[in-house]
């Protein structure tokens, strides 16, 4: 048993194994079939097919579940697998309401099956955890991530004391493909990308699935079929 201050509630209490990722996720990573199963991990230094997750001691057991009730379930049961993909169906099902030649949006909160509020949910606890906590990883500790001072806005996000967290921008796209330079967390079909702190105030507010009218964007691009 692990005792400390809770990263997201603050309480001090027991802690929890926490994994920056969730285990389900990790787990649909894996190739069953293959000789050693488990996914590559990918460091600057290190790259190396391991079972390893990144964790260490964040979060009260409250917290974690209040993580997987309010996004990590959804985005489990909805991203890419071996047998189809449930969030890039809906999208080609509700058909797009702008085109460009490279890429297609989607009114997501329009859709009746997906959850706007848990991509958000879940990609901004990505993001949030990534800068309040060094993680253990295969060399080391991880870089914390900057989110030019919004950490606190964030949080409280994530306890369900905000509805949005001011000044902040995020996208989510059911891609197979990146480019660009903004900071992004990849599953097996959606990503999920936050605009460098500089442009946080500027940039994607137009297509952010966190615009205060929640008509929510959603991308495709043309990378994302094949």
């Amino acid at each position: 048993m692990r005792v400390g201050t809770c990263k997201l509630c603050q309480r001090i209490g027991e802690l929890q194994d926490s994994h920056f990722m969730s285990k389900g996720i990790f787990a649909q990573l894996r190739t069953p079939t293959a000789k050693n199963p488990h996914p590559v991990l990918m460091t600057p230094q290190v790259s190396v097919i391991s079972s390893q997750q990144l964790r260490d001691y964040a979060f009260c057991s409250d917290c974690e579940q209040r993580f997987n009730r309010n996004g990590e379930s959804w985005v489990l049961a909805n991203m890419a697998r071996m047998n189809g993909f449930k969030l890039q169906d809906a999208l080609i099902q509700a058909g797009p309401v702008v085109v460009h030649p490279t890429i297609a949006l989607y009114a997501g909160a329009a859709i009746p099956s997906i959850d706007m509020d848990a991509l958000v949910y879940f990609a901004m606890s990505i993001f949030w955890r990534a800068a309040v906590q060094e993680w253990k990883s295969i060399d080391g500790l991880t870089t914390r991530l900057d989110l030019d001072g919004h950490e606190e806005e964030i949080r409280e996000f994530l306890l369900g004391g905000v509805a949005e967290p001011a000044g902040t921008a995020s996208s989510a796209y059911p891609a197979r493909g990146t480019s660009g330079r903004l900071q992004g967390v990849r599953l097996p079909g959606p990503w999920h990308r936050i605009p460098p702190p500089a442009r946080h105030r500027h940039s994607r507010r137009s297509t952010s699935v966190l615009r205060p009218n929640k008509s929510g964007a959603v991308r495709r691009s043309d990378h994302d079929v094949g």
